[in-house]
């Protein structure tokens, strides 16, 4: 059984293949140039895991998964919900794993699951995130920070949350280079785990960016601003959901978070739950694929 991975999906490479898969599977690369090389390769037929997003046109991205008939799809970096057609991948699999959760645009079969984004390579040096050790609540120094572009609510978010102290913000401009941004994942991760909050402004087109788990992982709490239905049905996983400061606005986000910053018991309670849920997360999927290999 083989990791039949698209070179496309840079951000995501160590969360599926060093964390979700435990670096325990052998990984083929292929891209949108010699992605039709896989119509000739039959020792992959019913015998590989298929990791793919929509930088490749998806009528050849459904040629080759009819083909292969993958055990399980990872199906990645949809966040715009313009591929509704990708629902059909379901036929040709026994799981698909999917990002981001449009209920209102695509209709979902019963085997595809919604998982977390992840965090971006490099973020945990290729570690496995359960492997952690967690700096606790009362030993960090950073009361809230943002490392990210200034966009939509962002603006309003880091002007009100650079009054609270020892804040640390940092707005900087991403080409979504990896190996060219302006803060390192290898130095963000040091500041989140040093964080008590992590503010969270809306993405491109939802709440749903790798910020909010990275996070989680790095033991900070995510601080996000929208409305109870969209939180929900961007955050609620299989039933189960993150613990994180949701508010209607910024100014009331600022003051759940003030009113928390001291209460390190309370503090310590969040972080322990969402190291829970995080790992609730991951062994889904683990014994999902396991029951399939």
């Amino acid at each position: 059984m083989k990791i039949i991975y698209s070179e496309h999906c840079t951000w995501e490479k160590d969360y599926i293949i060093s964390d979700i898969f435990e670096n325990k599977m052998d990984v083929e690369f292929f891209n949108q140039d010699n992605i039709l090389n896989l119509l000739g390769r039959n020792d992959l037929i019913n015998n590989c895991i298929f990791c793919v997003n929509c930088g490749i046109n998806f009528d050849i991205i459904k040629r080759v998964v009819e083909f292969l008939k993958p055990v399980s799809i990872f199906w990645l970096s949809d966040e715009y919900g313009h591929y509704p057609e990708s629902t059909i991948l379901s036929q040709y699999t026994k799981f698909v794993f999917r990002n981001y959760n449009h209920l209102t645009l695509y209709n979902y079969s019963k085997t595809s699951f919604h998982f977390p984004l992840g965090y971006v390579s490099g973020f945990l040096s290729g570690n496995e995130s359960r492997n952690l050790l967690m700096n606790k609540m009362d030993n960090r120094q950073i009361s809230c920070s943002f490392v990210g572009q200034l966009k939509s609510d962002r603006y309003e978010m880091c002007s009100i949350f650079n009054k609270m102290p020892n804040s640390y913000i940092k707005p900087v401009n991403n080409d979504w280079n990896i190996t060219t941004l302006h803060v390192s994942p290898k130095d963000t991760f040091q500041i989140y785990y040093n964080s008590i909050f992590v503010l969270n402004g809306r993405g491109n087109m939802s709440l749903d960016c790798f910020r909010v788990y990275e996070a989680i992982v790095s033991g900070a709490i995510p601080v996000v601003v929208g409305t109870h239905q969209e939180f929900n049905n961007t955050f609620e996983y299989h039933g189960y959901s993150p613990t994180i400061i949701q508010a209607e606005s910024w100014d009331k986000a600022y003051e759940i978070c003030s009113a928390l910053l001291y209460d390190t018991r309370a503090l310590q309670d969040i972080q322990d739950k969402n190291v829970k849920w995080w790992t609730h997360q991951i062994d889904f999927i683990r014994n999902k694929v396991a029951e399939l290999i």
